[in-house]
């Protein structure tokens, strides 16, 4: 069995806008998605409970 925690920009410094300049014009590009999130995961092999004793 395992378990394991994921945690993805936990500061939130995935949603920075970005500037580009061409020319004479000046372009504000602000995309607004999730990238703060947490992730648990638990994993259960069943072939390693075969060797478990079954007393019922």
């Amino acid at each position: 069995m395992g378990i394991s925690l994921v945690v993805n920009d936990l500061l939130n410094q995935g949603n920075e806008p970005m500037r580009s300049f061409s020319g004479n014009s000046v372009t504000d590009l602000r995309t607004n998605q999730v990238t703060r999130y947490v992730l648990l995961n638990c994993t259960l092999k069943l072939n390693e409970l075969d060797g478990i004793n079954r007393n019922y």
